[in-house]
């Protein structure tokens, strides 16, 4: 289609015979435009071919702790400890980290007396303890419940006269302290009692234990006729004969247990652990859409672990889930904070920081992960799309990044200026997200929405809103 400014330029061109000062200037507004359009249409061009050229971030590596290097001694075995005896256990007291059950905790240690402990430790089970130093209260305090860590990926380097090693362990069994003391090269040694989540019951027996016309007629719709019926067994082995619909009554059986029993069938889903999963599971997506699930266990211990791991709570919170012995009770108190949680803001001033809807996960492990800095500080990092009340103060470094072709910038809370986290900018311009930020766990807390009366309103009162 012939574009219209051409006819108006073939005009001012004839009509500049004459001289007239005001062809010209059309003539060259018009060029100046079609200049312009031209520009735009190489810029959207580089765009389109930018986006096509796009790399998502591999969530792999984070996860891996790749940052630390690729030639570490993989460890083999698994270490049980016996819950029905007291054991003495090594202890790293560690701030602003709690450990649960199934996350993975890298270290770089220096100090002489934790070097000795942990070669002590690669000589045994390669077990040791690992307990939080309280810093919610006037006094820091050791917590009297932790987690045991088992090491399996090790490297020692004696560069430079100094022996130091770099550990990667896996959190297994909780324990609580019985007695503790502290040896002459300062090291605390704990007799403690593993402690045991109480078996689950997928399908309880109890469940079960109605009259046979109660059980029968749910099933069926009271459409049931038959001869005769019987009942063999419960549970996984339940086996009902029933002439005309034995099939389609062991597949509803299966899929609907409750119906079995003379409770209503939401009190069974109550106390159902993969009821509970699934609802977990629901309300994670609904939280944040970019939260990674996938991945996770379906078994509803490990589940329940993982989101006590992932939730951005403060020590507080985090130690009464780890404390909790039933696995239905951890997730049952997960959807309770779930439901109350919408941001969390500064440890310090009550700045607000970020809000739930902007969580993701840039690790396969999930949006909130232990990474360990070059000073042998861990950091429990929660990674963001958007946060506020930040200032950025260093300028991007590549060297050292948790994710690899990130550079990172330091960020302090813009009222009170104590560390938040860091802004991580992509130094390659293909890969995606393009930036993000990680908030240091320990710098924050939760602002738990309170509800009041029957007006619907509710509010934080965590945090103090600008």
């Amino acid at each position: 289609m012939a574009d219209p400014r051409d006819a108006l330029l073939e005009n001012v061109e004839v009509n500049e015979e004459g001289e007239d000062p005001l062809f010209q200037i059309l003539r060259e507004v018009l060029r100046e435009s079609e200049d312009d359009e031209s520009e735009e249409a190489d810029e959207d061009g580089g765009d389109q071919e930018e986006k096509r050229d796009a790399e998502k971030f591999d969530c792999s590596l984070p996860a891996s702790h790749s940052y630390l290097g690729d030639d570490m001694d993989e460890l083999s075995g698994r270490t049980v400890l016996d819950s029905e005896k007291e054991i003495e256990l090594p202890l790293l007291p560690m701030h602003g980290v709690v450990l649960m059950p199934g996350e993975t905790l890298p270290l770089h240690i220096f100090m002489p007396q934790f070097v000795a402990m942990m070669k002590k430790c690669l000589d045994g089970n390669k077990t040791f303890g690992v307990c939080t130093i309280r810093s919610d209260s006037d006094v820091d305090e050791l917590s009297d419940v932790g987690t045991t860590a088992e090491v399996f990926s090790v490297k020692e380097d004696t560069s430079g006269g100094i022996h130091t090693m770099t550990v990667k362990a896996t959190g297994r069994q909780r324990f609580r302290i019985v007695s503790k003391r502290r040896q002459s090269d300062r090291l605390i040694v704990a007799t403690v009692n593993v402690l045991e989540d109480e078996p689950l019951l997928v399908r309880p027996a109890s469940a079960f234990a109605c009259p046979r016309h109660l059980m029968l007629a749910p099933c069926c719709g009271g459409d049931l006729e038959s001869d005769r019926s019987d009942v063999e067994g419960l549970g996984e082995n339940l086996c009902i004969r029933v002439s005309g619909c034995k099939a389609t009554m062991l597949q509803q059986l299966r899929r609907d247990p409750p119906c079995l029993s003379p409770l209503p069938p939401w009190v069974y889903r109550i106390y159902d652990p993969l009821t509970l999963m699934n609802r977990m599971k629901h309300e994670l997506q609904a939280w944040s859409q970019n939260m990674v699930i996938k991945h996770q266990s379906t078994n509803p211990t490990e589940f329940s672990y993982w989101v006590a791991a992932n939730l951005p709570l403060d020590d507080t919170l985090r130690l009464e889930l780890l404390i909790v012995d039933s696995v239905i009770y951890r997730l049952q108190r997960e959807l309770d904070i779930i439901g109350k949680y919408s941001s969390f803001c500064c440890r310090h001033c009550d700045a607000p920081i970020g809000h739930k809807d902007d969580l993701f996960s840039m690790s396969i492990d999930g949006a909130l992960a232990s990474y360990v800095n070059p000073g042998g500080h861990v950091h429990q990092t929660l990674t963001l799309y958007k946060v506020t009340n930040l200032t950025i103060v260093s300028r991007p470094v590549t060297q050292d990044s948790w994710f690899p072709g990130y550079a990172w910038s330091i960020a302090q809370c813009s009222r009170c200026h104590a560390h938040m986290g860091w802004k991580f900018t992509t130094s390659h311009r293909s890969l995606r997200p393009s930036k993000f930020y990680g908030i240091t766990r320990s710098a924050i807390k939760p602002a738990i929405v309170q509800r009041h009366g029957g007006d619907g309103e509710s509010r934080s009162r965590t945090c103090r809103q600008s």
